[in-house]
């Protein structure tokens, strides 16, 4: 059992062979060991004389010791490492309001944008998608036109006709009948507004007559974003000059 006698006498070898080094480099150093090291030391040597009294069965016993430690490793790892179902992490989404509704002067017809609500996973029921649903959404305040599943991750509303304008709306999902049954959401509200009315002057031009220099004109050009009565507009123009 010479294996064994050389294993268990290792420890011992290192701690010589770290002492030797140290006096070589250090010269001899006294130590008193601490009462708690005596005593692991003496028990060290009596497991030794147990060890060296009885081989055969103390090699036996570490090589079960060592068979159990390295099915604990595998044991562990295979554990670590087993498949895990996917966290249910909830879906996500971001709005994007509708743009200015826009115009086609050659088909002389106005071009009207969507609300557009992008998910980051796929929550839309299967049989719904490229489909409009008639349940589990609602718009507060309502106005006429569809919802539509583009795929499972894009939803648009188109209106019938035109957005109000600068109007606020609030969207609410009932989650049972609005998405996927295995699917959850984050939240079940949205809120957009649609474009608001504004005016921009984007050409300012004076003019003055060179022969006549009280005759004066300024020409302007003002945009709107929606359409506008030009008598109602008129009416309300002034002009003032500042000196």
């Amino acid at each position: 059992m010479g294996l064994l006698n050389f294993i268990w006498n290792l420890p011992l070898m290192l701690l010589r062979l770290v002492g030797a080094v140290l006096a070589f480099f250090f010269g001899n150093i006294g130590w008193d060991a601490p009462p708690w090291a005596r005593a692991i030391a003496s028990g060290w040597d009596r497991l030794g004389g147990v060890v060296r009294a009885r081989p055969a069965r103390s090699a036996g016993i570490l090589v079960a010791l060592v068979a159990l430690g390295l099915g604990g490793l595998f044991g562990y790892r295979a554990w670590r490492d087993r498949p895990r179902p996917v966290a249910e992490v909830p879906a996500t989404f971001s709005v994007q309001a509708p743009v200015l509704t826009g115009y086609d002067e050659e088909a002389r017809k106005l071009i009207v944008h969507p609300l557009h609500v992008v998910f980051n996973k796929s929550v839309a029921p299967l049989a719904l998608v490229g489909k409009s649903p008639t349940s589990g959404i609602a718009m507060q305040p309502e106005l006429p036109g569809a919802w539509t599943w583009l795929n499972d991750r894009e939803l648009n509303f188109l209106p019938k006709d035109d957005w109000p304008v600068g109007q606020k709306f609030d969207v609410s999902f009932d989650p049972k009948t609005a998405f996927a049954e295995h699917v959850k959401v984050d939240k079940d509200r949205l809120d957009f507004s649609s474009a608001a009315f504004k005016a921009s002057i984007v050409q300012g031009e004076f003019y003055q007559d060179p022969r006549d220099p009280n005759l004066k004109k300024v020409v302007t050009t003002v945009k709107f974003t929606h359409p506008v009565d030009v008598q109602e507009f008129e009416s309300h123009v002034s002009i003032n000059f500042r000196f």
